[in-house]
């Protein structure tokens, strides 16, 4: 091969993986639209603060605020209804085990970055969120899928080394999609 070869093949290699990162992934729009997220945000990222936060998200999870919901209008039927309730427990981990600290509600779209969640990859992207801020909200934070829910003590399973090029998710019952990058199947990346 000749050097005009080898530099068009590895200019053509570097477009493909540009292009393959950079396009929309099939029916993204979809799982936006069928998830809502738990997104709480601790006062500072001191040792105290960060503790705090994680009662405020045992005291959420424990009140099953979305017992019941089978659709994701249902859930935001009963986040809407029941938020004095969600915050009613926000502020009773407070009481127990904090200074005082104000708690705030926010129900709305917010940005998220990739999260793995067991088999399933949920993209960056706008999702519903319900943020639960402690005091000036400064510190490090804590999400998880909220519905349909996947919230654990943990929050985020772990994906294992080599699974990042390859992102399986769910949409509703039985669709499963798998996105692959068609260059990395060339090189057998995948099994």
């Amino acid at each position: 091969m000749n050097a005009k070869t080898v530099f068009v093949f590895c200019l053509s290699l570097l477009l493909i993986c540009a292009l393959s990162t950079i396009m929309p992934i099939h029916n993204e729009n979809a799982i936006y639209d069928s998830v809502i997220r738990l997104h709480i945000i601790a006062n500072s990222n001191s040792e105290y603060d960060q503790s705090l936060k994680l009662k405020v998200r045992d005291e959420i999870l424990k009140s099953h605020i979305l017992e019941g919901a089978s659709t994701l209008n249902e859930a935001e039927k009963l986040i809407e209804t029941r938020a004095d309730r969600l915050v009613e427990c926000a502020e009773n981990a407070i009481k127990k085990y904090g200074n005082g600290e104000t708690v705030s509600l926010e129900w709305g779209c917010e940005r998220y970055p990739t999260r793995y969640y067991k088999d399933t990859v949920y993209p960056a992207g706008r999702y519903r969120s319900l943020r639960i801020v402690i005091g000036e909200g400064s510190g490090e934070n804590w999400w998880c899928v909220m519905f349909p829910p996947l919230c654990t003590d943990s929050g985020v399973a772990k994906i294992p080394l080599g699974e990042e090029a390859k992102m399986t998710f769910t949409i509703g019952e039985n669709k499963k999609y798998t996105i692959r990058l068609k260059i990395l199947e060339w090189f057998s990346f995948y099994d």
